[in-house]
Order: C-alpha cells, then sequence, then structure tokens
C-alpha cells in the first residue's frame, strides 16, 4: 500500500496517518531482525536468492525470533553497534513518489480502506 500524496479529505488523512505508524512499525521490526539475523544486514551482504526464496528465509527468520523472544534470549547489541549502519539504521523500503504507477486493482483496494475511516468518522 503506499500514502495518498494529496490528501484531500479527513478519512484520507487518517488513512495517511495510519500509513506511516504502520510503516515506522515495519521500520522497526526490520532493523530488530536485521540485528538478531546478520544475513538479513546488508553490512554483511544480501540474500541472492529469488524473491520467494527470501520470503521463506524472512518467515523464517520471524519465527525464530519469536522463539528466541519466548525464550527471553537478549539480542547482542554490541554487535549492532558495532554495524556500520548504526542500531538504528532503517532498511530500505519503498516510498511512492509522483511517477510512480498504482494499479487499478491497488487503487480498488486503497480506497475500500480509505471508505472505512470514512465510515467511521460517521
Amino acid at each position: 500500500m503506499t500514502p495518498i500524496l494529496f490528501p484531500c479529505s479527513t478519512a484520507e488523512e487518517r488513512y495517511n496517518a495510519r500509513h506511516h505508524e504502520a510503516l515506522a512499525v515495519l521500520r522497526q521490526t526490520c532493523a530488530l531482525l536485521r540485528r538478531r539475523f546478520r544475513c538479513l544486514d546488508k553490512a554483511s551482504g544480501s540474500l541472492q536468492y529469488a524473491p520467494q526464496k527470501v520470503c521463506q528465509i524472512f518467515l523464517a527468520c520471524c519465527i525464530l525470533h519469536n522463539i528466541a523472544l519466548g525464550r527471553r534470549m537478549p539480542l547482542d547489541l554490541a554487535e549492532a553497534e558495532a554495524s556500520p549502519d548504526g542500531p538504528e539504521a532503517e532498511p530500505d523500503l519503498p516510498v511512492q513518489t509522483p511517477f510512480v504507477q498504482i494499479s487499478s486493482e491497488a487503487r480498488a483496494v486503497r480506497a475500500r480502506i480509505v471508505q472505512q475511516f470514512k465510515d467511521a468518522l460517521t
């Protein structure tokens, strides 16, 4: 999903605010996973696999991270601080620019979400 470049209504502004919040959580989560699993960190290389395989690796890292949390296994923060990107570096995530083409299907999904915000206002 992408933000609305020029919101025209309160519902569109609320959608953009929620989108921004969700993106912030996603960035924090990716940074946390990169600290725990070096294979996800750009400083040590990148995953040279097909996108489907990368998704499987990422999902496996999420599952292992949840297991580590359940067993109270700490992150190795000393290693993260030694990273050239620093411990709080954010991953490169796509951001909509005025020249990005959005499919009609994606536009329809976004319009339904905005409509839900509009319905919640009334």
